[in-house]
């Protein structure tokens, strides 16, 4: 429940609120970002297909454990005016 309410409550920040009417947010995924993802694009009623699975950029487990397969969908990138979508892992990389 900590990491959804951490994603209801950002969604109500007033600095959230003032990026998502007037600029650029860009959501780095991780598992926390993940609810902030989902509460940020259900709020905008753009969810759409966006899943929490794989919406990571690392997982520490206990040895011998085998983590789940899933495909790394990319961060999470909003401008104003356009919808929300998702980068690519290749569209994120930055260029040194």
């Amino acid at each position: 429940m900590g990491k959804r309410l951490i994603g209801k409550t950002m969604v109500l920040h007033p600095d959230v609120q003032n990026v998502l009417e007037r600029g650029t947010l860009a959501i780095v995924a991780s598992t926390t970002n993940g609810y902030v993802a989902e509460e940020i694009l259900q709020s905008l009623g753009q969810a759409g297909e966006f899943s929490r699975d794989g919406f990571r950029r690392g997982i520490t487990m206990a040895p011998g454990a085998k983590a789940m397969e899933v495909d790394f969908p990319g961060d999470v990138a909003h401008r104003k005016p356009t919808a929300f979508q998702i980068a690519s892992p290749q569209e994120t990389r930055m260029e040194m």
